[in-house]
């Protein structure tokens, strides 16, 4: 995870994580990072395998519930 995070420039990251046992403080400050960009990762599991998920958040304006994205 380390490597894919630096790759893409990566230096500061929120952990979000589901069903896993992971202290995301510890973990951020274990990765090391350095980079401009900022990314979200989500810790879960998945047929019994821990999964890392780099995720990305919607504007604001493309997210569910938003007034420019309701049916009318």
């Amino acid at each position: 995870m380390r490597r894919a995070l630096q790759d893409r420039g990566i230096g500061t990251v929120e952990i979000k994580k589901r069903g896993v046992d992971v202290d995301p403080a510890a973990l951020r400050t274990r990765l090391k990072l350095r980079g401009e960009r900022s990314a979200t990762v989500v810790l879960t599991r998945e047929e019994g395998r821990h999964v890392a998920v780099l995720v990305e958040r919607m504007p604001p304006e493309a997210q569910v519930g938003s007034a420019s994205n309701t049916i009318a």
